[in-house]
């Protein structure tokens, strides 16, 4: 919700038309968690910022991206590149890196470096090359004030709490996002529910319940490795839930009786849905326990309720129950049935409406049957003035009850219609009736497939009588059941007192990063310049002071206040150069992966310059110039030519333009050492040493190679040391990793 929130208000109401790029769990996911928002508002209020309508339109624009899948964007943001990576927040969480020419920008925001039970760590800290130094890195300063304990003492307070208040017949209220983060919660207390063989009662309450679990089912390629090593062991959907009921209205948890429960509802703002309409019911219990695993957007209940539990205690007190004793006043706003004079008034409105739009769409069938003989009828009548059939459309919009209000009992077709350039009269039947004429197109009359069908297999008729039957069958039940009347109803907002006495704890199942963790995997990414943001002003400061005072981070940390531009281009100078074929052909080119790697040397000249230095080669003067006939064209030529000729003028005038790098004479050629370009693991060059028959393996961090070669690296002066006994074992050795760089 963070993330994507008002990009349906975007597509929908401001007509946002640029690409919307995401990966398919965002897709998912991100529908599902807008169609519940939509929903829970709804449920209290007469949401009109958008429709269920609006959020299937603005997701179906979405470019559906796989991790580490390099997509260039179109238009005019032709040349760059932007690549997903995964973030360890949500299945499907991104970090982006957003690359044009030789500037690499990476977004941050909302990742998490600790592995959970359904998603892997993100792949910031694991010092892979893509995120190595880039022109700049956002990321967040959300959590730069917080600190976290080990994953398992959060998950055990956690379950610590939910069993104290089983044994207490309490109710536990967990407010959660419909989508995303509500999956970790569910899995851990599902798993709990196994191991314990607990038979209370355990609801996902959200408007998208089934269908948030169903797309998590097909999902799970994109979550961590250890989810798919126990599909993969025993074959077991680990969403396949059998302990937890997937709830999608307040009725559903009156199937668990007047009983304790646990549930898992939406929306964790505590504002909206579900989870205000259980707080309104369950705060004033004592004995109910209301678990708060984020802390809430600003002004949220959710961040009341967090602001009053962090007030009474440590911070640090991961688990901590603490008993509130507050009164709060709530604005809640429910819909309530029509009654006297307002139903009256709206089913009268409604029917109305219902007798215009019958009216409408009569007309528009009968015109519809209209067109539909007229496109079938012969070439004279095909050639028939359009305005007769105006005058027919005119005559239709005099009446509803008398269509075209002619002389004749029933409607006659074609009176109107005058009898063609000959003025011949129109002839009808003694009754009038309506003639049907066969369906022909531009080819003739139509072809009937029917005639040509093969006849069916012998069961087929038999399996079709069946389905028929069924169909019938089902259409009867659907029938003989009672049509539930929709009672149209009314908003209503009334403020109200609310006695909170009940047990609140917090415990941080977030999945972000804290404080510490971002503070130690910001600086070895070295990046040249850093951009704060989704921070409170006080988080924002410490974490800025934080790396100003690092001297492994660049000088250049920003942090700009909401609504703050910021220039942070690169000094980086790039011109655009045009090589002569001399030049070209003097290349010694050396393949690299996908790259091909040439060391050049040469000058620099105008155009006007080459021409002259060409000139003298050929001792041509340089004012005799090939004469170009300036005439304009004959009237035989045509315009496609003029413009090939007007786009080839301007293309030779740009690279008239255009600087040109030429050859440079041996003698004065300055001479350069090789340079060795590229890098390799060394856990990738063992297997490519033991593909061409030698024995390779790790000692101490060092690559052996058949007992006599030693290769090793030094990260600090970015070299390979290649030791050992002079042979064909070393030469074979050195030649493989020669041939994982390109010399140049």
């Amino acid at each position: 919700m963070d993330h994507l929130g008002a990009m349906t208000y975007l597509v929908s109401k401001l007509g946002l038309a640029c690409p919307i790029y995401a990966t398919l769990p965002v897709f998912e996911m991100g529908r599902r968690c807008m169609l519940d928002a939509v929903a829970s508002r709804l449920d209290g209020e007469d949401f009109t910022l958008f429709t269920d309508q609006d959020v299937y339109t603005a997701f179906d624009r979405m470019t559906q991206l796989r991790f580490m899948q390099t997509e260039g964007l179109k238009g005019k943001a032709s040349g760059i590149q932007i690549t997903p990576y995964p973030a360890g927040h949500t299945v499907g969480g991104t970090i982006w890196k957003i690359k044009e020419d030789t500037n690499d920008i990476v977004y941050a925001v909302d990742y998490n470096h600790i592995k959970e039970r359904h998603l892997d760590p993100t792949v910031l800290h694991q010092g892979i090359d893509a995120f190595s130094r880039p022109s700049v890195l956002i990321t967040d300063a959300y959590n730069a004030l917080n600190s976290q304990p080990p994953r398992r003492i959060r998950e055990t307070a956690l379950l610590d709490a939910i069993s104290t208040a089983i044994q207490h017949n309490a109710s536990v209220l967990i407010p959660v996002d419909s989508s995303t983060r509500v999956l970790e919660i569910a899995y851990i207390l599902e798993a709990h529910w196994r191991s314990k063989s607990l038979n209370t009662p355990l609801f996902m309450l959200t408007h998208q319940s089934s269908q948030t679990v169903t797309a998590a089912k097909v999902l799970l390629e994109w979550m961590g490795e250890s989810i798919e090593k126990e599909f993969s062991g025993n074959r077991d959907n680990p969403f396949e839930f059998k302990k937890m009921q997937l709830a999608h209205s307040l009725k559903d948890l009156d199937r668990a009786g007047n009983v304790g429960k646990i549930v898992l509802a939406s929306m964790p703002g505590m504002d909206a849905g579900f989870s205000k309409s259980l707080f309104v019911e369950w705060a004033t219990v004592s004995k109910n326990l209301i678990i708060i695993t984020d802390r809430g957007y600003p002004r949220s209940m959710t961040r009341r309720l967090y602001k009053m539990w962090d007030s009474t205690g440590s911070q640090n007190e991961t688990g901590a129950i603490r008993v509130l004793n507050a009164d709060m006043n709530l604005k809640i706003s429910k819909k309530v049935p029509l009654q006297g004079d307002e139903l009256s008034t709206f089913r009268e409105k409604e029917a109305r409406d219902k007798e215009n739009e019958a009216n409408r769409t009569s007309q528009a069938r009968k015109l519809r049957a209209l067109d539909d003989d007229d496109e079938s009828d012969d070439e004279s009548e095909l050639n028939q003035p359009v305005l007769n059939r105006s005058l027919v459309r005119d005559a239709f919009a005099e009446s509803n009850s008398n269509l075209l209000n002619t002389e004749f009992d029933a409607y006659v077709r074609d009176a109107h219609r005058a009898g063609g350039f000959f003025k011949q009269s129109q002839s009808f039947r003694m009754f009038p009736a309506h003639e049907s004429r066969r369906r022909v197109d531009d080819y003739g009359e139509q072809i009937d497939l029917s005639v040509f069908a093969k006849s069916e297999f012998p069961y087929a008729a038999r399996q079709a009588a069946d389905e028929a039957e069924a169909a019938k069958l089902a259409a009867e039940v659907v029938e003989s059941r009672p049509i539930e009347e929709v009672i149209p109803n009314k908003v209503v907002e009334e403020t109200v007192d609310i006695a909170v006495r009940c047990n609140v704890m917090y415990v941080d199942l977030e999945g972000r990063a804290d404080g510490n963790s971002v503070r130690n995997i910001i600086p070895p990414l070295q990046a040249r310049k850093l951009i704060l943001i989704h921070g409170t002003e006080e988080a924002t400061a410490s974490l800025q002071q934080s790396f100003i005072e690092n001297s492994q981070v660049t000088d250049d940390v920003y942090a700009p206040i909401v609504g703050e531009a910021i220039n942070v281009s690169s000094s980086t100078n790039i011109y655009r150069v045009r090589l002569t074929d001399t030049l070209v052909s003097s290349l010694q080119i050396k393949p690299l992966d996908e790259y091909s790697l040439a060391y050049v040397t040469g000058v620099v000249r105008n155009p006007a310059q080459i021409e002259d230095v060409q000139a003298e080669e050929d001792n041509v003067p340089a004012d005799d110039k090939m004469q170009v006939d300036s005439e304009e064209p004959t009237a035989a030529g045509s315009s496609d030519e003029q413009k090939v000729a007007k786009a080839v003028t301007a293309q030779a005038a740009a690279l008239s333009e255009t600087p040109v790098l030429d050859i440079i004479s041996a003698s004065e050629r300055p001479s350069h050492h090789p340079v060795v370009i590229g890098e390799i693991k060394l856990s990738e060059f063992r297997r490519i040493l033991e593909n061409d028959g030698m024995q390779a393996e790790f000692n101490s961090g060092v690559l052996v190679v058949n007992r006599r070669i030693a290769v090793k690296r030094r990260r600090e002066r970015k070299e390979v040391v290649l030791d050992g006994w002079v042979g064909e074992d070393y030469y074979r050795v050195r030649k493989r990793l020669y041939e994982q760089h390109a010399i140049i």
